[in-house]
C-alpha cells in the first residue's frame, strides 16, 4: 500500500529569512481551488522571525500546514528534508517570494490526469 494518497497535493515551500513575502505565499496554496493538499514550510535556518510567523499560520490551519526547521543548508537540503513528509500524490514546490494562481493546481493535476 503506498503512503500516497491520490489526487492529494504537497505544497513545498523553502524559507530562509523572508517573513515578508511567506505569509502571501502560504496563503496562495491554502486558497487553491483543488483539495485536498498540505503545505510544508520548511525554515532554513532562518534568523528573523520567519520562525514565529509560520508557527502561527500553521497554529491557524492545523493539520494543513507543517512547519519544519532545520540547519541552514541552502535550497536543495530544505526540499530535500520536505521530501520524506510528503503523503501527496503530487508535489508543488513554492518559492517563498511567489505566488500560486487560484486554480492552478486543479488545472495542472487534470492536466496530469488526462495524459
Amino acid at each position: 500500500m503506498s503512503r500516497f494518497e491520490p489526487g492529494f497535493v504537497s505544497v513545498i515551500v523553502p524559507v530562509y529569512n523572508r517573513s515578508g513575502g511567506l505569509r502571501e505565499a502560504v496563503a496562495s496554496a491554502l486558497a487553491q481551488s483543488h483539495r485536498p493538499l498540505e503545505v510544508i514550510v520548511v525554515d532554513d535556518g532562518s534568523t528573523d522571525d520567519t520562525g514565529a510567523v509560520v508557527q502561527q499560520i500553521a497554529a491557524g490551519h492545523a493539520g494543513i500546514v507543517t512547519y519544519v526547521r532545520k540547519e541552514n543548508g541552502g535550497f536543495t537540503r530544505a526540499v530535500n528534508t520536505a521530501l520524506p513528509l510528503v503523503t501527496g500524490e503530487f508535489v508543488q514546490f513554492l518559492d517563498s517570494d511567489d505566488v500560486l494562481m487560484p486554480d492552478k493546481l486543479s488545472v495542472q493535476v487534470a492536466g496530469l490526469r488526462a495524459h
